[in-house]
């Protein structure tokens, strides 16, 4: 599992290199993250008393709202932080994203809850 999502980070991160990363340091950016045991997949710390299953914003939506900050002139916002609209026009879009995310979640979180219930058998 863990490859798969290293292959999505990669690749997602092949899409915004900068070009002033040259091939050779790119390639050891790869090997570094592509060693055995880097990277490891673990269950949440308290995996038996609410269950493995919990959502997490996918990393297509998380470079998605990356890009959709870049394009507002926004440039890195840290993931604490909210990236404030800076137009009418965005605080619009703001509110029909946030509207969007807090519905996908809920969706999640009822298929979580689900999954969760029976991997516990409870």
């Amino acid at each position: 599992m863990h490859r798969v999502l290293f292959s999505a980070i990669a690749l997602a991160a092949a899409s915004i290199v900068n070009a002033s990363f040259s091939t050779q340091e790119q390639d050891a950016v790869m090997a570094y993250w592509a060693a055995p045991g880097r990277y490891t997949v673990t269950a949440p710390p308290n995996v038996e008393k609410t269950g493995p299953w919990q959502v997490r914003l996918t990393s297509q939506g998380s470079l998605w709202l990356w890009n959709y900050n870049r394009a507002r002139g926004l440039g890195k916002v840290a993931p604490t932080q909210d990236a404030k609209a800076q137009t009418a026009g965005q605080r619009a879009w703001d509110r029909w994203i946030e509207a969007k995310v807090e519905a996908d979640r809920w969706q999640a979180a009822l298929g979580a809850a689900n999954a969760n219930e029976k991997a516990l058998g409870r």
